[in-house]
C-alpha cells in the first residue's frame, strides 16, 4: 500500500516559547512511522526562539506547515485555528 492509499492524518502542534523543550516535540513528531501525515505548527507570537528553530527545522520537511502568528491568540484560540486549518 503506497502513501497516496492512505489517508492523511493531521498532527496540530500549537506552542508559545517553547524554544526550551520544542526540539525535543518536533523529534518525537518526525520519529513517526506512519507514511502520510502533515505537521501543522501554531507558533502563537512567540518572544523567545520558536520561531527560529520552527524555522530551521521546517525547511528539510515538506510535510510540515507553519503558522507564525504575529498577534497572540492565546491557548483556546490557536488551537482552535490549527483544528479548523486541519
Amino acid at each position: 500500500t503506497g502513501m497516496t492509499d492512505r489517508p492523511l492524518v493531521t498532527a496540530v502542534l500549537p506552542c508559545w516559547n517553547s524554544a526550551a523543550f520544542i526540539r525535543e516535540t518536533l523529534a518525537c513528531l518526525d520519529a513517526q512511522t506512519y507514511g502520510a501525515i502533515e505537521v501543522l505548527v501554531g507558533d502563537d507570537a512567540s518572544s523567545d526562539e520558536t520561531p527560529a528553530i520552527l524555522r530551521e527545522w521546517a525547511v528539510s520537511r515538506p510535510n510540515a506547515r507553519l503558522i507564525l502568528r504575529e498577534t497572540n491568540l492565546g491557548w483556546v484560540g490557536n488551537c482552535n485555528d490549527l483544528m479548523a486549518q486541519a
